[in-house]
């Protein structure tokens, strides 16, 4: 059982800066005014996930109904190391990054954020985060089952990008910008707190939904290895 936590936890602390690297690389590609580069950028780090077979909790929440009990610990496991990971690197660049990075930092973690007596912004965060779960699933999918090497990259790329392009919300990247912009110890820790775990929430019931419409539609394709073909 020990073995296992280690695994899961700091696999899912490099899973965590992974996708740190890669949301540090868009915003600085949207500081230099090319987002659609950076959302090419930022689908790296799921690349780096997905090739060194690292711990994402987005990655792997979708499987759960495939895997034995025990697995909802390892899946808590890699969603505590992919937080730890993704503070660390938020704060290391809050503290090292200059006032023009960190200013564009600050305006994406906003939007992290919940208006704490508005219904309509934890909606918003929710559905973002529940379109994003489902495109991870579907990113993680495509490098899984694709035979051929292109269609792995640049399948789960494309993927990625339309999620950060449309600024749907992933829960990783999010611990990433809110401790790059030193929310998480400010008056701004409440409704990042729960804007984080709307956002958990959302990527969860996203890739577990998009998981059950392909279990829905391979059945009564006589389980038809869809990705493959292609």
């Amino acid at each position: 059982m020990m073995n296992r936590f280690i695994n899961n936890f700091f696999g899912g602390i490099l899973a965590g800066l992974a996708i740190s690297f890669g949301s540090l690389a868009f915003a600085f590609a949207s500081l230099y005014g090319s987002k659609v580069a950076g959302s090419i950028l930022f689908g790296t780090g799921l690349l780096l996930v997905c090739f060194f077979k690292l711990k994402l909790y987005t990655g792997k929440i979708g499987k759960v109904f495939d895997n034995d009990k025990f697995f909802i610990l390892d899946l808590a496991y890699m969603l505590l190391g992919n937080l730890v990971g993704s503070f660390v690197i938020g704060y290391l660049v809050y503290f090292t990054l200059n006032e023009d990075i960190l200013n564009v930092l600050t305006n994406i973690a906003n939007a992290k954020t919940v208006d704490l007596t508005s219904f309509n912004s934890y909606l918003k965060v929710l559905i973002q985060s529940f379109f994003c779960g489902m495109l991870v699933y579907l990113a993680v999918e495509i490098y899984n089952k694709a035979e051929s090497n292109v269609i792995k990259v640049v399948g789960l790329l494309f993927s990625v990008s339309i999620f950060v392009i449309c600024s749907f919300s992933h829960c990783i990247a999010n611990m990433f910008y809110l401790s790059a912009a030193n929310f998480i110890f400010s008056s701004n820790f409440l409704s990042s707190f729960i804007g984080l775990l709307v956002s958990i929430i959302g990527n969860s019931i996203g890739a577990i939904a998009l998981y059950f419409l392909f279990k829905v539609f391979n059945n009564t394709q006589g389980e038809k290895r869809w990705v493959q073909k292609y």
